[in-house]
């Protein structure tokens, strides 16, 4: 019996080498949530999403109208009809009926055509009267047929309409408290309404 057997013997040790406490360490798997196994959570597009139903490409613009108590509106130049949805929309929030009026050659121009337009604004339970003419001309009719109006949105090219002929002709569908908005660019503006007020007086005159 070699001597390291016989001595474990006299002292009651086991023959293992090793102790249990010293033993080789056994590779154990890590707990769930632990620093060694992060688990990412997909990123939320809550925000994103929100923007796009929220926001949308003329919420700049209703965000100026929604403060003025409109209950007519003019619209020159109509582009798709999505901005007239979205600005009526926002006004019926405080007006329980809004007319919606519009100046716009449509298919003439080269734009949307006139029965699509019509057809886009039914759909929404909107029912326009739209008058397919040029703005001078479409001015005169608004103003011997129907008046003056709360709100005109313009987002005709300012050589279209910034000129003293149509401004005049401008004067005479807005009253004291009309607001004019009018597209520079991108950006929707307010016009400076004292303007109207001096063609008025000179048209007058």
């Amino acid at each position: 019996m070699p001597l390291l057997k016989l001595w474990n013997c006299i002292t009651g040790r086991s023959a293992a080498p090793e102790s249990a406490e010293q033993g080789p360490a056994t590779k154990t798997e890590p707990r769930s949530g632990s620093k060694s196994t992060p688990t990412l959570a997909p990123k939320s597009k809550s925000r994103n999403n929100a923007f796009g139903l929220f926001g949308g490409p003329h919420a700049g613009l209703c965000k100026m109208v929604k403060s003025i108590p409109a209950a007519s509106v003019l619209e020159i130049s109509v582009d798709d009809g999505s901005r007239a949805l979205a600005v009526l929309k926002t006004l019926s929030k405080k007006q329980e009926k809004v007319t919606y009026y519009a100046i716009d050659q449509f298919e003439m121009d080269g734009g949307i055509s006139l029965k699509q337009f019509h057809q886009t604004l039914r759909a929404a339970n909107v029912t326009p009267r739209l008058f397919p003419d040029e703005v001078d001309r479409g001015l005169m009719r608004i103003a011997h047929t129907i008046g003056a109006v709360d709100l005109v949105l313009i987002a005709a090219d300012a050589e279209v309409w910034q000129n003293d002929a149509t401004i005049q002709s401008l004067s005479r569908v807005c009253h004291t408290g009309t607001e004019v908005l009018h597209l520079e660019g991108e950006t929707w503006q307010r016009f400076d309404t004292t303007l109207l007020q001096v063609a008025g007086r000179r048209r007058a005159a």
